[in-house]
Parts: structure tokens; sequence; C-alpha cells
């Protein structure tokens, strides 16, 4: 009897032969083409059919099915050993790998390639491979410089600009900086970001995708957005920022004054002061006074707007006074002599009698400055009347500014003046006329007949 096993996990062949009969003569048994003649034939068929087998069909399943379940665990043992030796090759490569990337974040940079070009004062060649710790940069006066990663965002700074760039954590896609001073301009791709950042003690600029200026100095900040929308927490509150629009942070304060930006085709300062004067005039105020502290923009260029400035506001006289006294202090020689002068005589013509002392300041500068100036009798003359007329009893200090202007003021009537003002501080603290006399100029007519009202003969 043939029995063919098929086993469906190995995959193989089993072959059993189980072919039993019982023990007779080799004589009684005849193949299929021995018999010579029919009659034998049909004997031999009748004989084989009537021997019954050695064992039975039920001991020749179970000795199927014992073979059957050897197979069996003889297959599954030799699986195991491969699976476990598959295994283990496995758990050493996914080892090794991890180790690699450990190694790679301690001693790699983090983040894609840092490409820097421009005037960076602080750019050394490590940091054109990435940046690994806190790194400072700076750009002296009159140069750029930008920043990028390629693919993730781009920034670019104008002179005299001030941060510090920190390590991009979280699979690079976080970045943060902190400007100090200047003004940087920061284009982020959408959605490459899951957090970008720039900050300034309690104020943060936070983005994903877009593009924005940020300007620092030393008491304000803006921020303003060309394209997407940027949020702004200040201690904590968060405002928004879309498209055209720009807000002026007082950092003493935490005040902060929303605008509108004029088109792109129209933001440079001179188009965008005359597109302000006309739309938002306190804004405007506010623009020309910082650009003249903005450090981006030479210094003759800065004095050119707030000449602009005060020659086309009306009706604002503290903000003509500011925008002179910033002109006054840039120092350009004889430009801003006479800013200064120009803003004290404003001063002293818009302001009445107790208002009038606030001018002080403006000539005590001048005076102070420029000592050899064309016009410094005059602003002595004027710093030490104000003096004079601020409390009584006298202060020593006027008195001191009126000797000095009867001595040095150059200008004849200032000189007279001065020396009746000092001869009526003599009698109001009871002196006698011969010293009141004296303070006056031996010239000065009018000034004795003056003396006349307090009781003093001609001499």
């Amino acid at each position: 009897m043939l029995v063919v096993f098929w086993h469906s996990d190995l995959q193989v062949f089993a072959t059993l032969c189980c072919v039993a009969y019982p023990t007779k003569p080799e004589s009684e048994f005849m193949g299929e083409h021995d018999a010579s003649t029919p009659t034998q034939e049909v004997d031999y068929h009748r004989k084989f059919q009537s021997i019954h087998p050695v064992i039975s069909e039920e001991e020749e399943s179970a000795i199927l099915q014992r073979t059957h379940e050897r197979l069996k665990r003889e297959h599954f043992s030799n699986s195991h050993r491969a699976t476990f030796s598959m295994r283990f090759a496995v758990a050493a490569v996914a080892l090794c790998v991890f180790i690699g990337g450990i190694g790679y974040r301690l001693w790699s940079p983090s983040g894609p390639s840092l490409q820097a070009t421009g005037g960076w004062a602080s750019l050394q060649p490590s940091m054109k491979q990435g940046v690994t710790k806190k790194k400072d940069f700076s750009l002296e006066a009159g140069k750029t410089g930008t920043i990028a990663r390629k693919g993730l965002w781009s920034l670019r700074a104008s002179g005299n600009t001030h941060f510090t760039m920190f390590p991009s954590p979280s699979k690079r896609k976080e970045q943060t900086f902190e400007l100090k001073r200047g003004f940087v301009k920061l284009a982020v791709k959408p959605n490459s970001m899951k957090r970008f950042e720039v900050r300034h003690k309690d104020l943060r600029v936070v983005v994903r995708g877009t593009k924005f200026t940020v300007e620092k100095e030393v008491d304000w900040m803006r921020v303003e957005v060309q394209r997407g929308k940027v949020s702004v927490f200040v201690k904590g509150k968060e405002m928004f920022l879309s498209k055209r629009q720009g807000a002026r942070f007082s950092l003493s304060d935490h005040r902060y004054e929303r605008y509108s930006l004029p088109p792109e085709e129209e933001q440079s300062p001179e188009k965008r002061l005359r597109w302000l004067q006309l739309r938002e005039p306190s804004v405007f105020y506010r623009f020309v006074m910082d650009l003249s502290q903005s450090q981006r923009y030479p210094l003759k260029k800065r004095a050119q707007w707030l000449d602009f400035f005060v020659a086309k506001v009306e009706g604002h006289t503290r903000w003509k006074l500011v925008a002179l006294r910033a002109l006054a202090d840039m120092k350009l020689g004889g430009r801003s002599e006479l800013a200064l002068l120009n803003a004290a005589r404003l001063c002293y013509r818009t302001f009445q009698n107790k208002h009038k002392a606030s001018c002080a300041s403006y000539f005590q500068q001048y005076v102070e400055r420029y000592p050899s100036g064309k016009f410094f009798g005059f602003a002595l003359y004027r710093l030490s009347v104000l003096r004079f007329s601020e409390s009584r009893p006298r202060s020593q200090r006027a008195l001191s500014l009126l000797q000095r202007c009867r001595k040095s003021c150059k200008v004849i009537p200032f000189m007279k003046r001065a020396g009746r003002l000092l001869a009526r501080a003599v009698l109001e603290k009871g002196g006698s006329c011969q010293k009141a006399k004296k303070e006056l100029l031996s010239t000065d007519k009018r000034g004795i007949r003056w003396l006349r009202k307090y009781g003093c003969s001609s001499p």
C-alpha cells in the first residue's frame, strides 16, 4: 500500500510505504504478467483480494498522524532557531543605528547647513556648518548681512544690528533669535517650521510662515508684516498682526500703537512719510522720530527727514520741538547749532508765563555746546532771564549767569539788561542804591533813570 503525505509548512513530500502481507511462500504470489492462462489470472485475483492486510485502517491513520506531528515539531524547531538569529541581527543593527544617532546629535551641528554672507563682525568659519551653542551676531554701520537655512527661513540685517541666535531643537524645526538692537527682515517658508520666534525680554514675535520685519532701538520696538500673519506676546498677552499691518511697542510701559502699512511700491522712507502725512498724522510723527533714532540710515539722511517733518507739520508745537531737539542732538555742526537755536526760539515764542521756564533747557544746551557760537550772547541772555524769573529770592545760579552775560554777551543791549536785573536783585535784598548803581553799565542812562523808581536819586 502506498501513502503520500503533503506537509504545507515545509512544502516537502513525505512518503510512507506501508505494504504488509501475510508470510506465505513466494510461489503463491504472481505478478500481473505471470498468469499464463485466463483461468490462472482469475484465480490470482481472487486470492489477492481475499488476503487481509496486517494493519487496519485505524492504525494506518494513527501512524500518519504521528508522522505529521513529528515533521511539524522538527519544522518549528528549525524555524524558531532561524527567527531568533534574524531577530538578533535586526536588534544589533538597530542598536548601532541608535548609537550612531546619539553620536551625531552630540558631535555634529544641530541643523541644516547655515549659509551666512555679508559683513558679520563675529562670523567664524565654523558658523557655516551650523550653530551648536547660542551665538552673537553683530554688524557695523553701513554693512549688511544675511543668514539662512535653505528651504526653511532667511534673515537679512542692516548696519548697527546686534542679536543672538540660539541652537534649534526638536529636529531642527524651531528657531529663536533675541534682538538686542537694529533692524532685521525675515522670511519663513509656510508650514516649514514648528516655531520661529524673535524676542526681546517680555516681548515675543512668533510665526510659522510669513514675511515680516522687526526693528528695535533704545526704548521702542516695531513689528511690521508684509505677508502672512504673526502673533505678538506682550507680558503673556497675545495680539495678531496680518498682512500690511504694523505695531509700535514702547519698552518702558509696554503700550502699543497699531497702524496700517502702505503698498509695497511705497515702502521707501520718503514715500512712506508722504503717505502717512495724509492718512495718519500721529503715526507720521512717531515714524519720523523713530527714523531719526534708527541706526541703519546715515546721519544726514535722518536729518533730512526731520527737516521735512518740521516744514510740513502744522499746529503741533511740541512735536516740532522734539524734532528740532533731535536734529540738534545729531551733532551736524552748524546745522545742529541752528536747529537747537530754532527749538529754543520756538519754545520761547509759543509758551507763556510759567511755561517758559521749560525752554531754559534748550538755551542751556546751546550755551554749553557752542561757547563761541554766533548766537551765544542771545542764548546766554535768555537763559539768565529765565533762571532769574524762576523763583524769589533770586537764586545764586541766576545771578552768576547775569554777571557772566554783563561781561561776555558781546551784545550791548543784552549787557545793559543784565546789569539792570542785577541792580534789581541788590535792591530786593535791601542793598543800597550806591551798590545797585555799580551793577549798571556806565553807559546805561536808561538804567539810571530806572533806579529812581526805587527811590534812588541821581548822582
